[in-house]
């Protein structure tokens, strides 16, 4: 009776240790993610707070490691407590976590290809979501879900309205600005080109003025002519990191505000 109980106690110990472990992320999703794709619902633009392709989110870095998240002027950072862990499928995480509230004569749970997305809704995948210390920090947080479909490939269910697409950055990945880094010449471009996170708002950046000057054709003459005038203050930073990731971000929310 005592080897029994011995032997049950063992393993209620180790079914412990287990869930335990379940807590904590796998080694191999530590590190930088780049968004590559921002993809709303499209069967519920009323309430987009993001556009398909959004420079706001695309090229942004996300830094995951064992003791905290960080994304980068996207959000406050996480020192994380521990990962909550479940399993479902793809297709059930997306139609519950943007369940739409006024449908406009849609169904109420949205469907994968309403977000664009090419998968198995079948599919049974691990769902983590982070809990942080700060209970400030966690509001920010609470109700993000991350789904590791691979080693490199992550999704994120951001907020109430926009599904994330992250890829693992490689330790010899090359930076992508908006122009030929062979050819950077000045202190800052130098930054940017050895920069991911520089590079990535580079790339916003570029994009929305684009945007904006194709959206309003009648502004032209003042955009382009605030555009020369934040790049002399962009490069007015030099080389300093944390200016011009104030300046970039800055500029990138200003771009922004420019609609018809």
């Amino acid at each position: 009776m005592k080897i029994k109980l011995f032997s049950l106690c063992c393993l209620c110990l180790t079914w412990l240790g287990l869930a335990q472990a379940a807590d904590t992320l796998p080694d191999n999703f530590v590190g930088f993610w780049d968004v590559v794709s921002v993809a709303p619902d499209g069967k519920d633009q009323p309430h987009w707070q993001y556009q398909p392709a959004d420079p706001q989110l695309l090229g942004r870095e996300m830094h995951i490691a064992a003791a905290g998240l960080q994304f980068k002027s996207m959000l406050p950072d996480c020192s994380l407590t521990r990962w909550k862990r479940e399993e479902n499928t793809v297709g059930k995480l997306i139609g519950k976590h943007y369940e739409r509230i006024d449908r406009n004569g849609a169904k109420r749970q949205p469907q994968l290809a309403d977000f664009g997305l090419k998968l198995n809704a079948k599919q049974i995948v691990t769902v983590y979501a982070p809990e942080c210390q700060s209970a400030s920090k966690k509001a920010d947080w609470d109700g993000m879900r991350f789904v590791f479909l691979n080693d490199k490939t992550l999704l994120l269910a951001f907020d109430a309205s926009v599904v994330l697409t992250l890829e693992k950055r490689g330790e010899k990945q090359a930076v992508r600005a908006s122009f030929n880094c062979a050819k950077a010449s000045t202190k800052t471009e130098k930054a940017i080109c050895s920069n991911h996170a520089l590079a990535g708002y580079d790339r916003s950046i570029s994009t929305a003025w684009r945007n904006a000057l194709h959206n309003l054709p009648e502004e032209s003459e003042r955009l382009r002519r605030e555009q020369a005038e934040w790049l002399k203050q962009r490069d007015a930073c030099g080389s300093a990191v944390e200016c011009l990731d104030e300046t970039m971000w800055r500029r990138l929310d200003a771009l922004m505000q420019e609609k018809k």
